[in-house]
Formats: C-alpha cells, sequence, structure tokens
C-alpha cells in the first residue's frame, strides 16, 4: 500500500500512530477501531488493506 502510495506519488498522508499518541485519538474518532491500516476517506474509515488498495487504485486520478 505505502509502495503504491509512494511511486504512484499519490496525495495522501501516511502517518504513523506509534510516533505520536495523540493519532490514536485520531483513528478512534474516524471509526471507533484501533484497527490499522486505516484509510480516512471524507471521515469514513476503510480498514481492511485489500478495500484500502482497491478504493486507491480507483481513484488515482484524484489523487495525485
Amino acid at each position: 500500500m505505502e509502495r503504491l502510495i509512494v511511486e504512484e506519488r499519490l496525495n495522501v498522508e501516511i502517518l504513523d500512530i506509534s510516533k505520536d499518541r495523540g493519532l490514536v485519538k485520531e483513528l478512534l474518532h474516524i471509526g471507533d477501531k484501533r484497527q490499522i491500516p486505516c484509510l480516512d476517506i471524507d471521515g469514513k474509515a476503510l480498514y481492511e488493506s485489500k478495500a484500502i488498495m482497491a478504493w486507491l487504485m480507483d481513484n488515482l486520478d484524484q489523487l495525485k
């Protein structure tokens, strides 16, 4: 997933909750889960890696 984001130069911010504990609150606010990976799509959480990859692929043009 991160490889796709970097290689395609997508405008997607990658956050590491292990480096910023305040992000855990943000993660819980988005989807009430501590589960990662999590893609925030306009305030709606998408969790499963395959689903996130599919969404990224479907929206490549919008994210460049």
